[in-house]
């Protein structure tokens, strides 16, 4: 995504057959809160469709902007991954 010509947005997409997956976007936090990751969502997945994808999908921390973003696109969650930390021994 750019504004007046300057890169302020990506995100990448990967096809595996007919699924598509969005992938690693992000927005500079200056350019936050204008619909860039919205546009870059629906774009992405979008493309994905017009590459023979039937279905799109995507993983984003829980509660988080991009998460809602996915949601008010359409998007619905479909399972819950959670992260678990270990510390070494000793």
């Amino acid at each position: 995504a750019e504004v007046e010509g300057r890169p302020v947005g990506a995100g990448s997409l990967h096809l595996h057959h007919q699924l598509g997956w969005l992938r690693a976007g992000s927005v500079l936090p200056s350019h936050r809160g204008r619909g860039i990751q919205r546009a870059l969502i629906g774009e992405r997945a979008a493309h994905a469709r017009q590459l023979g994808a039937d279905m799109v999908g995507a993983s984003a921390l829980e509660n988080s902007a991009s998460a809602a973003n996915l949601e008010r696109l359409g998007f619905r969650r479909v399972g819950t991954r959670r992260s678990y930390r270990v510390e070494p021994p000793g």
